[in-house]
Order: C-alpha cells, then sequence, then structure tokens
C-alpha cells in the first residue's frame, strides 16, 4: 500500500486477515510520505505497523515507480508461494503487480473492474494493466465484473462487495467517538465537499468555478481542504476565498490548509443532510446518502455527475 485511500480500503481486509490468524506483510511503499496522508490513518485506525517501509527519494512518477518495484522484488523474493494483494489504481498497485506477475507470485487485485473510460486519467491506465495481471480479481459489483468479462482478463473472478463500506461501517462508531469536527460544523443541514483532482484543482478557472459554486450554494458548505493540491493558490483563487470569508451566511472563517484525518470527514459524512459532493468515483454502493461527482467520468455507476467546468 502506498496511498491514504489504500489503507483505509484495505483495513478491513487486515482485520479480517488478523481475525483468521493469516500470516500476512504489511508494506507501505512511501507514495503518500506525508504523516497526515498516510502514516496518520494507520495509527488512528488501529492497524498494526508495517512490516517493511520503502523509502523513495525520487519525487517524478516514473521514478518513484521504478524505486518501489526494487524495493518491493527485495522484501518479497525470499518469501514461500505468497499472495501479492493489492487494491485500487495507484502507481503503487501498478508497480507492486508488475513485480509480482515478473517473480511469478499470485497477484490479487481488490477493487477490480472499475472503469471510467477517460483514458486522460492515470488511474485508468493502472487499474486496466493491474486488471490484465492480476490472478485473482475481486469485483465490488456485477457492472464491475461485466467489464472485466468483457475485456477477457486472464485471472478469476469474484464479486465481493466494496471494502470501503466496511471501512466506513468498522470506522464510523470511531469517527463519532474521537472525532472534534462536530462541534465546529454549527449547521444541522450542510453539503459535505471534497476536491483534489488535478482537472479541478489545477485550473484556475475551474478552481474558481467550484468554489463560487459553493459560496452559491443554498446549503452551508463544509469543505476539508487537501494539504497539498491548494497550497499555491491564485489572485483569482484568492478573491473567490475573499468572498467567502466575508459571506454572512457562512460566517467568518477562512479556507483550511492544514489535513484533518479521514475519521473527521466520515463523521461529517455520517452527520451531514444526506448530500455530499466529492471527487473520483461515484457513490459507491450501500452509501445511503445522495451524491455528485465533480469529475467528466466516474468510475461507479451510482450517484450523479456535474460540471463546473469552462469550455
Amino acid at each position: 500500500m502506498g496511498t491514504r485511500p489504500e489503507i483505509i480500503k484495505q483495513a478491513p481486509v487486515i482485520e479480517e486477515a488478523k481475525r483468521q490468524g493469516l500470516d500476512f506483510l504489511f508494506v507501505t511503499t512511501g507514495q503518500h510520505y506525508d504523516y497526515g496522508l498516510c502514516t496518520r490513518f494507520i495509527d488512528e485506525m488501529g492497524l498494526p505497523p508495517p512490516d517493511y517501509s520503502i523509502h523513495l527519494v525520487k519525487r517524478d512518477p516514473v521514478e518513484q515507480m521504478g524505486e518501489m518495484m526494487v524495493g518491493l522484488k527485495k522484501i518479497v523474493e525470499g518469501e514461500r508461494d505468497p499472495l501479492l494483494l493489492v487494491e485500487g489504481d495507484t502507481n503503487t498497485v501498478a508497480a507492486s503487480a508488475i513485480v509480482g506477475r515478473k517473480l511469478s507470485l499470485t497477484v490479487g487485485h481488490v477493487e477490480a473492474g472499475l472503469r471510467s473510460f477517460d483514458w486522460r486519467m492515470p488511474e485508468e491506465h493502472n487499474r486496466i494493466m493491474v486488471d490484465h495481471l492480476a490472478d485473482i480479481l475481486f469485483a465490488p459489483t456485477e457492472p464491475s465484473r461485466q467489464n472485466l468479462l468483457r475485456e477477457r482478463v486472464h485471472g478469476n473472478i469474484h464479486v465481493t462487495g466494496n471494502t470501503i463500506i466496511d471501512a466506513a461501517i468498522r470506522n464510523t462508531p470511531l469517527a463519532v467517538k474521537q472525532s472534534k469536527i462536530r462541534n465546529r460544523i454549527r449547521f444541522e443541514k450542510y453539503v459535505l465537499a471534497t476536491a483534489h483532482r488535478a482537472e479541478n484543482v489545477d485550473d484556475a478557472a475551474v478552481l474558481v468555478n467550484l468554489v463560487e459554486a459553493m459560496i452559491d450554494s443554498p446549503l452551508p458548505v463544509v469543505f476539508p481542504v487537501h494539504p497539498i493540491r491548494f497550497l499555491s493558490s491564485t489572485e483569482e483563487l484568492q478573491s473567490s476565498y475573499n468572498r467567502l470569508r466575508g459571506d454572512s451566511r457562512r460566517g467568518n472563517g477562512s479556507p483550511n490548509t492544514k489535513t484533518r484525518a479521514r475519521s473527521q470527514s466520515v463523521n461529517g459524512k455520517a452527520r451531514s443532510s444526506k448530500i455530499w459532493i466529492r471527487e473520483g468515483s461515484g457513490r459507491p454502493e450501500g452509501f445511503n446518502t445522495s451524491g455528485n461527482t465533480l469529475r467528466y467520468s466516474a468510475e461507479q455507476s451510482s450517484g450523479g455527475e456535474v460540471s463546473l467546468w469552462r469550455r
């Protein structure tokens, strides 16, 4: 595992492996190297410390993948008949699957079969490649299984459900107990929004549209800000922030670039007025809240999509 989403989604798998007394190695690749984006989630979710952690020196994604593959090879090549289990669609997942295939290991892919059909997305490259390298494919839904069948993948397909649902069920009581964020949200009804995708936040015009849409929302917007993607702001974006600070409906708060652990986000979602806006996938199967995806395309079929782009 190398990123925050992988840790969250694999946590139920790790817990079940522990419950069944299975022998496993927990390896982190260092793709997310910031404490607030990686290790903090391992700590707060009560997971065991990693058995191995790969330290990445490079920052270029291609060079990072090379470092991951060299490091992971050293870890797993001495293991006897291991199952190399990966989750999702990150560079960590792609690098790990390549190592597993080249070492003739059994490769398992959790969250297999998701497709956005958007070839501009690096995640789409990774998930398709990994699905065709994997021996065992754990598809979260029947539509995901159908995607895999249409592509004539080599591995065995199993529809298992989505581990993010298990993670949400497991961590919501923990979030309610530990998180203090509810004390800072003074609204009974609100919209919970997240944003970090490149097509939303790397283009100033698009990001301003997004922020101004939040300002004009009929409901207050709670916006946990990604700590990395928002560090460099433009004058145009600052103008929208100034409007946000001066809006009497929202109070006098300023945007906060300090990350908060996912348990607080889960806690906020648990209390929200059944409306949330996020990126990445659409609403995963099993969530009862309504939601929209702010992106050109989404991997999950549930939930709507909203366009805020200037064309």
